[in-house]
């Protein structure tokens, strides 16, 4: 399965695009693994991976696949991917570059790569 940011180009203010994995109570813990590109660059937007509520990976001006390596402990887990636009508020933005893509993120059909 792919994701693709959403267009949010035309929001007034601030927007906020999320995916979500959870992890079940049995989860052994392992390495969550996931290929993105983050062609984002502040103030327009950026990319941030929480675990728990916690940033615990913040991507930005990626223009190539890259692969993320995040610890996970076993338990339960809650895993946000935010894309999160114009979250400054700043208005009008500066032009975009021509080298800013959006952000992706690729995973395996099973879901993200779960090392244990």
């Amino acid at each position: 399965m792919s994701i693709k940011s959403p267009y949010l180009e035309d929001s007034e203010g601030p927007a906020i695009s999320n995916a979500t994995l959870v992890t079940c109570d049995f989860f052994p813990g392992g390495i969550l693994q996931f290929k993105t590109i983050a062609s984002v660059l502040p103030p327009h937007d950026i990319f941030i991976v929480y675990i728990d509520g916690e940033e615990a990976a913040q991507l930005v001006n990626v223009n190539e696949w890259t692969e993320p390596t995040l610890g996970l402990s076993p338990g339960a887990h809650r895993i946000d991917f935010s894309y999160q636009y114009n979250t400054f508020g700043v208005s009008p933005l500066p032009p975009n570059p021509a080298t800013r893509l959006g952000e992706f993120y690729d995973h395996s059909p099973l879901g993200l790569f779960m090392h244990v």
